[in-house]
């Protein structure tokens, strides 16, 4: 079970902006955010494009790599 906060999470709850306020500013919309947040969807890379420079590259296409777990390790 992953338990950590999605890095954007993080940026909005740190900048103090809102899901809507973030997808109307950079052209995503606020359900294909939620998703992305909650980590039911992986973003195209147009979509990341638009998200690093929504937050001035301080969320880049490194915060959505995924790492395949180690053989044996339990997800």
């Amino acid at each position: 079970m992953k338990t950590d906060i999605h890095p954007l999470r993080r940026w909005l709850f740190e900048h103090q902006e809102t899901l809507a306020a973030f997808g109307s500013r950079s052209g995503i919309a606020q359900s294909y955010l939620s998703e992305i947040i909650n980590r039911k969807k992986r973003p195209a890379l147009d979509t990341i494009d638009k998200i690093t420079r929504a937050t001035n590259s301080a969320i880049t296409a490194n915060h959505f790599q995924v790492t395949p777990p180690e053989p044996g390790a339990p997800e």
